[in-house]
This record gives C-alpha cells, sequence and structure tokens, in this order.
C-alpha cells in the first residue's frame, strides 16, 4: 500500500494538475493530451483494486469474527449451562451409602481404591494424614444415616422440585443442625462435601448434605441447565426448611431457626451468601471460595479456556461480552436467568442483626480467584450493622489442586475454626474445640 500510494503521488506531480490553460493546442500538445487518460486509467484501475481487496479483507475479517463468535459461544453454553450428567450424577448410581462412601469415591492424591486399606500415608501426604480418612470411616460405620427427600421452597415462577440428600445425625439429640451445599458439578457425594460432613458430625452436629436440582437423587428440572441465582436459592430455602421443621418426622423432630445453620462450598458457597441475605432467620453462614458474580465465574473460565485455544489475549476482550449475552440469552430461552438473586442484591437485604459470617480464600485459587473474596469485603464493608465478617485467608494446594481443599490440607486448623465459629454462633461453649494443630 505504502508503494502504490507513493506511486500514485509520483504519477499526480506530472504536471497533470499543473498544465497552463494558454497552452495552444497545437498537434503535439493534443497527441501528448490523448496519451495521458490512457496513464490515468491506469493508476484508477489499480486504485480500484486496492479497495476491492480492502473490501474483500474487511469482509473476511468480519465472516471470521462471526464464526469464530459462534464457535466460542457453543463452547461457553456447553461449558455454562449443559449438564454433565456424568460430574453430577458421579458417585450417585453405585448403591452407595455413607457406611461405603469414604473408601469408593475419589481422593485428592489417592483417587478412587475401592479399599480403605488403600487411603494411607503413601499417597495421601504431603497434602494431609491417611488417618482423616480412617477416622472418617470408623465414623460412618458407628453413626446413623438416612436418605431423605424434600421440596423445594415454593415461589412465583420457579418450578417446585423434589429435592434428596443425605441425613447424618449427631450422637445425641436435640444437637443444632447445619445444611451443606454442593459446588459446580458435583454432588452430595463427593469428597468436599463429604470430608466436611464427616468433621461438622465430629463437632456433634447433625448434618443435611442438599443436592440441588437436575444433581444426584434430586428431581430432574423442565429447564434441565445449571443456574446461578434464578431457582437454586430455592432448593437451599428448601432443604433449610426440612431440616428446620421436620415435616415427615424423620429427623427426631423440629428445631428452631436459630439453631439451624447453612454452609457453602464454591457454587454453594454463592448460593449460602444469596440464602443469607434472603432468609433473615438464619443464625450464621460458613462460606468457603464463593464466586462473587456467575459472569465473575464465566470471565474467569473463558480466559482459561482461550489460552487452551492458543487465543491471543486481543480476541478474549474483542469476543467476552458478546459471547455472554449469548450464553444469558440461551439460558432465558429456557426460563432461566442467570443474574437473578445475586449476592451484591441479597446480602444488603439482611437484618442489622450482625449475623456471623465466615468467608474462606485460598490465594492460590485459580478456579475462584482472590478477587471474588475482596469484592465481597468491599460489600460487606458497607454492612457492618447486618453482619459480623471473618475472613480467613489461606494458602496452599493439595496434589495440584488449589481449589476448596483447605479442609483437607489444614485439617486440624479448619476444624478448630469450625469448631468455633458454630460453637459461638449456636451460643455453645468452645472450651471442648479441639487443637489447631495435631
Amino acid at each position: 500500500m505504502q508503494s502504490l500510494a507513493f506511486w500514485r503521488r509520483g504519477a499526480a506531480s506530472d504536471n497533470f494538475s499543473t498544465l497552463p490553460t494558454h497552452v495552444p493546442f497545437n498537434d503535439e500538445r493534443q497527441e501528448e493530451i490523448h496519451r495521458r487518460p490512457t496513464m490515468t486509467a491506469g493508476v484508477s484501475f489499480a486504485g480500484g483494486c486496492c479497495c476491492c481487496c480492502l473490501c474483500s479483507i474487511i469482509v473476511l475479517l468480519v465472516v471470521v469474527y462471526f464464526v469464530l463468535l459462534n464457535y466460542l459461544t457453543n463452547l461457553a453454553v456447553d461449558e455454562m449451562l449443559i449438564i454433565d450428567e456424568d460430574k453430577v450424577m458421579e458417585f450417585c448410581e453405585s448403591g452407595l451409602t455413607p457406611p461405603n462412601m469414604t473408601a469408593n469415591i475419589w481422593w485428592p492424591g489417592c483417587g478412587e481404591t475401592g479399599s480403605m486399606a488403600a487411603l494411607n500415608d503413601t499417597c495421601t501426604l504431603p497434602c494431609y494424614r491417611g488417618e482423616i480418612l480412617q477416622s472418617m470411616d470408623a465414623q460412618r460405620q458407628e453413626m446413623g444415616w438416612k436418605k431423605v427427600s424434600y421440596k423445594s421452597r415454593v415461589a412465583e415462577d420457579i418450578q417446585t422440585i423434589e429435592l434428596a440428600g443425605w441425613w447424618l445425625p449427631a450422637n445425641r439429640s436435640g444437637a443444632p443442625r447445619i445444611v451443606i451445599q454442593h459446588g459446580f458439578q458435583a454432588n452430595s457425594n463427593k469428597f468436599r462435601p463429604q470430608l466436611m460432613a464427616g468433621m461438622l458430625r465430629a463437632l456433634g452436629y447433625s448434618v443435611l448434605l442438599n443436592n440441588l436440582r437436575d444433581h444426584c437423587y434430586s428431581q430432574r428440572s423442565e429447564a434441565h441447565i445449571y443456574e446461578w441465582g434464578h431457582a437454586y436459592p430455592y432448593d437451599v430455602l428448601g432443604a433449610l426448611d426440612f431440616a428446620r421443621n421436620d415435616p415427615d418426622g424423620v429427623l427426631g423432630g423440629p428445631v428452631p431457626d436459630e439453631k439451624v445453620g447453612l454452609l457453602g462450598i464454591s457454587k454453594g458457597a454463592f448460593l449460602t451468601q444469596i440464602t443469607f441475605g434472603m432468609e433473615a432467620s438464619l443464625p450464621a453462614a460458613w462460606v468457603d471460595a464463593p464466586p462473587f458474580t456467575a459472569d465473575a465465574v464465566f470471565r474467569n473460565g473463558a480466559k482459561k479456556k482461550f489460552k487452551e485455544l492458543g487465543l491471543p489475549d486481543f480476541v478474549f476482550a474483542l469476543t467476552i461480552d458478546q459471547v455472554w449475552s449469548r450464553v444469558q440469552a440461551a439460558a432465558i430461552a429456557k426460563g432461566v436467568n442467570l443474574t437473578e438473586h445475586m449476592p451484591e442484591e441479597m446480602l444488603p437485604l439482611g437484618p442489622d442483626t450482625r449475623r456471623p459470617l465466615t468467608m474462606v480464600q485460598n490465594k492460590d485459587d485459580t478456579t475462584v480467584p482472590e478477587s471474588n473474596n475482596e469484592e465481597y469485603l468491599a460489600l460487606l464493608r458497607t454492612l457492618p450493622e447486618k453482619y459480623n465478617v471473618s475472613n480467613w485467608l489461606v494458602e496452599g494446594m493439595c496434589h495440584g489442586d488449589d481449589h476448596c481443599v483447605d479442609h483437607l490440607r489444614a485439617y486440624d486448623e479448619y476444624l478448630y475454626r469450625l469448631c468455633a465459629f458454630w460453637r459461638g454462633a449456636f451460643g455453645q461453649s468452645a472450651d471442648d474445640c479441639p487443637a489447631a494443630s495435631p
């Protein structure tokens, strides 16, 4: 283009625009003028070719952009909305029950061994001690359990679903109850909620392990996509209602609202934050690595996916807003509003009672980065009359995993903090809490 422009500038200076008007039109001059339009036509033809080429390149770039946009949208919809049955149903269709659960699910460093004898320091170290799993299994052999079902809380324009999960009672009647909510692509039978349930039971609490709609034992919904703030909070609220009221008489009777707490892991922590704002009678909440928005989860996951595909950063910047808009539109087409009931909208609705809230965040987490925790802290600083916030920052990995593994990696300190928090939330003495180190 530079050489063509240079060539055209040179041609234009060859007396085309500076011909004196007084020069007589003799035969020689007339012949020269007749020759010049031929050169002008050549220049115009070259310019036309240049314009055509430029237009073709622009059209090609537009086509490539939309092809790429459609490809990325399909990937995003698949990851963000389409339920992966293998993941949400993992360990749910093989007849597992609490007594044989520990030996037959996947554990960091060990995988699926099918044997308690194989879950030892050989595969657990250096992240955690094998005795943690051995103790958990012994607890399961001695204490009761029951698979229970219950309804999601009824709400306008939200499908009411038959939910199901595990009731794991404490070894004493009248114990406070804690509902545990699993995370994205997880369920009640995976290691994160299973370990958390074992820890809370060791502290003397009864546990309800809830499954969201379309997960594990819970009913399939009409939308049958991953939801975020739309219907899922009503699944959590339904679990709380069941744990409080015991409508079927299978939990040992109803207990006061102030004796039922909520704990969430990852996306379950996100839902816990939402529910905490919605439910004024909930006494306390513990959240481990909660995302701040559905959008934040999407963008973080998309950025990693773009890198896997070898796409440069400018492609991410150019397409990400459009892709997210299309993902939202795909969800709306299924009757699901992904951004309804976000934590930043729900938490300010809580009562002015300074309810205790503990947040756990691993600085090394690449699934829910620390920036999410910082956004929560910024929001909660504006609500000092509503929440008494404790923020526990940790760091470290467990056999290559950096997301919601600290209750395994830092088991003793995590157990101590759980104890101190819930003892205070339920008005109990913390004198019997275990030491923070082995």
